[in-house]
């Protein structure tokens, strides 16, 4: 009674305290300056385009929007709202169903204001009743999603037209499935099929070979690449003639024409300005041609005249090309200035002063036209006005190959039961866009269940995603009274390398949506203004600082939007801090100090490394005061440190690990590379190889053993070449005895836990591997090795073990790398995400916000994006030549091995490379914006060094530095000239005081302030007297056991050999299918369903070594099994769904001390007997599919009981674990092969 009156007390406060939160939030407030484009936001009767600067409460602005449009429609699956991630998904519908829970309390305020979200709130609750809808209760009517969510949604609604049937489960780790797809395309060459297609294929994978210089590891690799990337080149493009491949050549080369077009056109309206200035160039060539014996200039002193545009084909194109690239050669030096000078090397020898004297006069000439000098330059950057021949071979080869692989991939996708997110979204695409007939009877029905759209994060979307938009909203039958609200701010698109283009956004604001039909839906914009995050001296340094950054037009088309601060000003003082630390840049000298000169350039430039990674901590250790105080108050206080790439933090995390400072590492480093994971993973490889000499020297390492150098080098026998080679084991069993005290105890422990586990499996042979593997790993005293923060990695592993398919052969081979791949290190666990440090990427901290933001390695170059068999971007067309062609395709062909990039990719890649470059300061805006207090920029600019020892400024590139260069440069060059005279002053010091010393403390004086001295390497290792814990051995057989021992799977599956373990696993898949169909359809339509995913039962056996034969035959009789199981009534009954019921349910608890995971094939709940009516009972059912051989099939089930049994009772004990000691229980074991059910009650 105490605690449930403490428990009312404590909610009457709760109350209370929501109560006065209300009246406070519902008070008239300062209107911000955007407030007449807030209103516009959440009209329901328009189109909006809202753009939304960090901090302007873009989700509270979709909240009352979605709040809105609730309140006037018939149905709550009206209103669809779309997201791109499912942390976004999940904080709008949690905002949403908070609003309306508090709208439907007993003391909710009564706003005024009729746009407050109170009112708004109470509008849709109000809705929901009147409709029926329930929404508190049923919350998944709200129709809130990721895109990828949403298109899987739309697959399923319509399965036969998706052409995926209903096998949409999503492989995460799809890779394998691009290789398998690779590597039987790649196959073919070798097939016998002499059809013409077979011969174009092998034809076009013998060219890439050569190209490639016959490295099919190579080829295959880039295969698998451009796979998980289909969604951007799988195009409709018709290639079943000569005719349609010249159509498609003519098509791709178009962006090369175009550009050379644009550039030779300006050239000439530049040199128009200068009359006589074209016919002077082209004279003076003409006589430096001559003169060097027609080596310079001869593609333009060959010509009859000089060609001008316009251009009537791509001939005449390509000769103006190179007649100006004569120009530009003549006219400027190699750094891109016009020649004042010129000499016998550049065509005019001594003699030549009339002719120099009129080069100098056109010079001087065309220095007065503004941007020649760029535009001469730039000819020398432009592509050809078409492919090479060679070139187009390449190409004509890639598409042939990438479309047979695209096939062959959706054959495995068929075999294997799983798809990716690209399929699903092509899927999706197909539906609402099918080829040759728009808009279908299907699409039309998709659109008209949705009213209003609203899609978050608009900059973020691709092109793909934006024409499914785009052929959703022409599929509306009426568009009257329907609308599309998409929100986003084109600063923060950040994610090119997923395929997003930055150029939507502007392009929908200024034009529309283009539709397919032709026309385009418009949308009133509304730009935000308010910044309700960051304290407002901040705000105003931001604005200028990013004004100045933005100011230089990129050609991207995103310009800088100014905020204006809302919040209260901050008590703090510093709020935008610059750490510089100045760094050499690195030479290639060659002198004869050279080498002397390079490394004492690394080593001043680690050391700077060092000292700001110190500077970080310290200033991270002078906020631990204020973040206690925050968590003693309830409040947050997050600091930040926002990585351009993960190696930008590595060196930071482990200095704050040395620290003592915990921290939270978001995705920051992989699994793979934790020591624990690593000495796992020894262990592992040690056990099931004896011959592994490197992981039995990983596991002598580990700490549960910790040998030393000494003693592995006497085991090892590194005096005697005879013993090189010897195993391990071998060696630990003969040359123990030469080991220290201490190392022949720990090597004991090693070899006692070795016989335990080898005992441990024999007695639990289905045990999964993790399970056992963690088992060994206690038994050495792993757990006793590791902090809690490698704790949680090391249960992520034994996951990550339990989840392989083949067991413990993956382990030895590549599947575990793939497995591994995707898995990052956990967040430490005793870092509080609230009040504490995090280290993560700048696009990991898109959407979040911190109290103190730290940006460093500012001066880090950014890494450019890996090579493609085809270099691909596709980019909208300023003025479309064809009403239906808004985009133009840049595609250049890989890069011939050993051989150069050819003029088509060096331009397409300069292009992508352009792109790459203007999301720089889009990254830099995301990463400044998340600060709400301090923002904190640490950076090492470079300097060069003169012959005469003159430093001077190096201008960074490609990096965060150089972006903000615009807004730091004043700063910075200021700073180094001060830094520079200190350190003239400090050279002089110390050159004094060593001609005073005569070289006494030269030591001293060369280490560099930086500089850290060498930590010792300890080894850890656990206590010499350490004492294991005992093993839990199973018995070899499956008698009544205590439940707390059991291990999972402990009792085998599928009974007899593999055939039959085969079968089972094949009928219980069926089943598992079964269920989940009758979910959502009769079990008659969940039945006709069954035999799609017959291929990829058959193909998973064949997966396990069965021939093709025997796995069909499984295949069938399973099937055939399953479905003469659904016209039984008791395969009906435990089939039927029931809310809390499932297939194939994994449950996951301590059991007898442990973290135990147990799989149970149909848990649901239903009456006391089979048939009942009641559902006041849980049942456990078991599939079996023994079947008698010549006996009484009754007996032969009575019989089995006693062995399953034990199983089922461990269920039931989690089952009540979960429900409730008092729980009904009852377990049965089903036979489908004899239809027959035996059941009975677990008592507790």
């Amino acid at each position: 009674m105490c605690c449930a009156a403490s428990r009312r007390d404590r909610s009457r406060l709760s109350r209370k305290k929501r109560r006065r939160k209300r009246r406070m939030s519902s008070r008239p407030r300062f209107a911000p300056p955007d407030q007449e484009q807030r209103e516009l936001a959440i009209d329901p009767r328009h189109s909006v385009l809202v753009q939304a600067p960090a901090g302007s409460g873009k989700t509270d602005l979709l909240t009352r929007r979605f709040l809105r449009l609730l309140a006037g429609v018939d149905d709550a699956s009206q209103v669809v709202a779309i997201t791109f991630t499912k942390a976004a998904a999940s904080e709008m519908r949690h905002r949403i169903l908070s609003e309306i829970e508090k709208a439907a309390g007993p003391d909710t305020s009564r706003s005024d204001d009729d746009s407050s979200i109170e009112a708004l709130a109470r509008r849709a609750l109000q809705q929901s009743r009147l409709r029926g809808w329930d929404l508190l209760d049923l919350p998944n009517q709200l129709r809130i999603s990721t895109i990828d969510a949403f298109c899987r949604e739309l697959a399923i609604q319509q399965p036969l037209l998706s052409g995926l049937g209903r096998g949409l489960d999503i492989a995460e780790q799809p890779r394998s499935l691009y290789r398998r797809a690779a590597r039987r395309t790649l196959e073919e060459l070798g097939s016998p099929d002499d059809s013409d297609a077979s011969f174009q294929l092998k034809q076009a994978i013998e060219t890439l070979l050569l190209w490639r210089d016959n490295n099919w590891t190579d080829l295959e690799e880039q295969l698998v690449d451009m796979l998980g990337q289909r969604d951007r080149w799988m195009q409709d493009f018709v290639l079943e003639s000569e005719q349609e491949w010249g159509l498609l050549r003519a098509n791709l080369e178009g962006p090369f024409v175009r550009a050379v077009t644009d550039a030779l056109e300006r050239l000439e309206s530049m040199f128009a300005t200068q009359p006589g200035a074209l016919e002077e160039a082209t004279s003076l060539a003409c006589f430096a041609c001559a003169q060097s014996g027609g080596v310079l200039h001869r593609d333009l002193a060959e010509a009859a005249e000089f060609p001008c545009g316009p251009f009537p084909s791509s001939h005449h194109l390509e000769e103006a090309r190179l007649a100006w690239t004569c120009v530009a050669n003549l006219l400027l030096t190699k750094d891109g200035r016009l020649r004042r000078s010129v000499n016998k090397t550049d065509g005019f020898p001594p003699g030549s002063d009339f002719e120099k004297q009129r080069l100098s006069r056109l010079a001087n000439a065309l220095a007065t036209v503004d941007g020649v000098e760029a535009a001469l330059a730039g000819v020398g950057r432009l592509p050809s006005a078409g492919y090479a021949e060679e070139e187009w071979q390449i190409v004509r080869a890639s598409f042939l190959l990438l479309r047979r692989a695209a096939a062959e991939l959706k054959v495995i996708f068929a075999e294997s039961g799983k798809v990716d997110y690209i399929e699903v979204a092509q899927s999706a695409q197909r539906i609402l866009a099918p080829p040759g007939e728009w808009p279908s009877d299907t699409a039309l029905s998709v659109a008209d269940g949705i009213h209003h759209l609203l899609v978050d994060e608009f900059q973020d979307t691709s092109r793909r995603q934006h024409k499914l938009i785009a052929s959703l909203v022409a599929a509306w039958p009426d568009p009257a009274g329907r609308t599309v609200f998409v929100v986003g701010d084109p600063m923060q698109s950040i994610y090119f390398f997923r395929d997003a283009d930055a150029e939507l956004f502007p392009r929908v604001k200024n034009r529309g949506l283009d539709l397919p039909t032709g026309d385009a839906h418009f949308f009133r914009f509304a730009p935000l203004l308010s910044n309700f995050r960051t304290a407002p001296q901040l705000v105003e340094k931001l604005n200028t600082f990013f004004e100045d950054v933005f100011r230089l037009n990129d050609g991207s088309g995103v310009r800088f939007s100014s905020s204006s601060p809302m919040r209260g000003a901050s008590t703090g003082s510093t709020h935008f801090t610059l750490h510089l630390d100045f760094i050499p840049k690195p030479v290639s000298s060659r002198g004869a100090n050279a080498r002397q000169e390079r490394e004492a350039i690394a080593k001043a430039r680690e050391d700077a490394q060092i000292w700001q990674t110190r500077q970080i901590v310290s200033l991270i250790r002078r906020h631990r005061k204020r973040m206690q105080t925050a968590q003693a108050r309830g409040e947050k206080y997050r600091i930040a440190v926002l990585g351009r790439t993960r190696a930008s933090l590595a060196a930071i995390a482990q200095a704050l690990r040395h620290a003592g400072i915990p921290f939270r590492a978001v995705d920051l480093e992989p699994l793979a590379e934790r020591q624990e994971v690593l000495d796992v993973l020894a262990l592992a490889r040690a056990l099931l190889n004896g011959e592994d000499r490197v992981a039995w020297l990983g596991v002598l390492r580990a700490p549960w053993c910790g040998l030393s150098l000494k003693d592995i080098c006497l085991l090892t026998g590194a005096d005697d070449p005879a013993l090189v080679r010897a195993p391990i084991p071998a060696l630990l069993e003969e040359r123990k005895h030469l080991l220290s005290f201490q190392g022949q105890r720990a090597v004991a422990r090693v070899l006692d836990g070795v016989a335990a586990s080898r005992r441990l499996r024999s007695s639990l042979p289905t045990a999964t591997i993790g399970t056992w593997l963690k088992s060994v790993w206690q038994q050495l005293g792993g757990a006793q090795c590791v902090t809690p923060a490698a704790l949680v990695n090391v249960n992520l592993l034994w996951k990550c073990l339990d989840a392989l398919p083949g067991g413990e052969p993956d382990l030895l081979g590549a599947s575990l790398d793939t497995a591994l791949a995707s898995l990052t290190a956990q967040p430490d666990p005793d870092a509080a995400s609230e009040h504490g440090v995090q280290l993560m990427t700048i696009h990991k901290a898109k959407g979040l916000e911190f109290e103190v933001v730290v940006v460093p390695e500012m001066q880090s170059p950014t890494a450019r994006g890996a090579r493609r068999m085809l270099t691909w971007l596709e980019r909208g067309l300023e003025q479309p030549e064809h009403s239906d062609e808004v985009t133009e395709f840049l595609i250049a062909p890989m890069q011939p091995r050993g051989g150069d990039r050819g003029r088509a990719k060096r331009w397409v890649d300069a292009v992508y490379r352009q792109r790459e470059t203007q999301e720089i300061r889009r990254i830099l805006y995301v990463a400044a914006t998340r600060a709400r207090e301090e923002l904190h920029f640490f950076a090492r600019p470079e300097f060069r060094s003169s012959r005469s020892g003159e430093l001077a400024l190096a201008r960074p590139r490609e990096s965060l530095l150089s972006t903000a260069w615009p807004a730091l440069a004043e700063e910075i060059e200021s700073r180094f000239a001060t830094w520079k005279d200190e350190r003239q002053q400090a050279e002089r010091v110390s050159l004094a005081a060593a001609e005073e010393s005569r070289g006494s403390n030269l030591i001293q004086m060369a280490l560099p302030l930086g500089s850290v001295s060498a930590t010792p390497s300890l080894l850890r290792r656990l206590p010499f007297d350490y004492a294991a814990p005992e093993v839990q051995e199973g018995p070899s057989r499956t008698p009544r056991m205590d439940p707390g021992s059991e291990n999972e799977d402990l009792y085998e599956r599928h009974e007899g050999g593999s055939a039959s373990r085969a079968l089972g696993f094949a009928v219980h898949a069926y089943f598992e299918e079964l269920a989940r169909l009758h979910a959502t359809m009769t079990l008659d339509a969940a039945r006709a369903s069954l035999a799609q995913i017959r291929p990829r039962i058959a193909a998973q056996i064949r997966a396990a070594g069965h021939p093709h034969g025997e796995a069909e035959r499984i295949a069938d009789e399973s099937l055939q099994t399953a479905l003469r199981a659904t016209h039984d009534p008791l395969a009906a009954w435990f089939l039927a769904p029931r809310p809390g019921a499932g297939a194939e349910t994994r449950w996951t608890g301590m059991i007898g001390g442990s973290l135990r995971t147990l799989r149970v094939d149909r848990v649901f709940q239903a009456g006391n007997a089979p048939l009942a009516p009641e559902d006041g009972t849980w049942w456990i059912v078991d599939y079996k599919t023994a079947i008698s051989k010549g006996q009484d099939p009754e007996q032969t089930v009575r019989a089995a009981r006693p062995l399953f049994a034990p199983q089922l009772e461990i269920y039931a004990q989690v089952l009540r674990n979960l429900h409730g000691a008092g729980t009904r229980v009852h377990a049965g074991l089903y036979y489908p092969r004899m239809l027959l059910f035996d059941w009975w009650e677990i008592r507790a």
